[in-house]
Order: C-alpha cells, then sequence, then structure tokens
C-alpha cells in the first residue's frame, strides 16, 4: 500500500513538472509573440517621430540613435531652460565614463588570459 502510494505520488510530480513546463514554454511564446507583433508597429511611430522632429533627414538619423536620446536631445535644444542643457551634458558624460570604465576592465580582463 505504501509503495502504491509513493508511485502515485511520484506520477503525481512528474505530471505537475509537465505542467509547469508547458506553461512556461507557451508564456515564453506568447511574450515572444507580443514582442514579434509589435515592432513593426514601434518601428514606424519611430519613423514618424523623427519625419516630424527632424523633417526628412530624421529617416537618416533615426538608423544612428536610438529614439530616447534623440528625443532628450530635441527637448533639450527647444528649451529656453539652461538647466535641462546643464543636466543632459552631466548625464551624458556619467554615461561616457561608465563605458569607458566598462571597456578599460574588458581590456584587463582580455590581457589577463
Amino acid at each position: 500500500m505504501a509503495a502504491n502510494h509513493k508511485a502515485i505520488q511520484k506520477m503525481a510530480e512528474a505530471a505537475l513538472a509537465v505542467i509547469s513546463y508547458t506553461t512556461e514554454a507557451v508564456d515564453e511564446a506568447l511574450a515572444l509573440y507580443g514582442a514579434v507583433t509589435r515592432a513593426p508597429f514601434k518601428m514606424l511611430e519611430s519613423l514618424a517621430f523623427f519625419e516630424l522632429m527632424y523633417g526628412p533627414s530624421g529617416i537618416f538619423i533615426s538608423i544612428f540613435g536610438s529614439r530616447d536620446v534623440w528625443q532628450m536631445q530635441m527637448q533639450v535644444l527647444s528649451s529656453l531652460d539652461d538647466a535641462d542643457a546643464i543636466n543632459f551634458k552631466k548625464s551624458i558624460q556619467q554615461e561616457s565614463s561608465i563605458i569607458a570604465v566598462a571597456v578599460s576592465m574588458g581590456n584587463l580582463h582580455f590581457k589577463a588570459q
């Protein structure tokens, strides 16, 4: 009787594992499907933004940077407040410093090998 109970328990655990794995796979597939279906709309939205803000050259600008960076730049350039420009400059300098440190660490790691 105890052996029967253990066998049933193992089968239930195996069934639960299969259900869990299947649920995860379906969730991942739906997430991927959502990202794939949204991509063309996001691209069109981004092109429309660049066209509206920068004119015909905006299409080419969209190739060389993310919308967030160019949008922030447009806001800073159209702002009359000097504090916005100073904050933008500080954030760009901080980001450049972070990238420089990461590259240096990567070079040190590469040379160590």
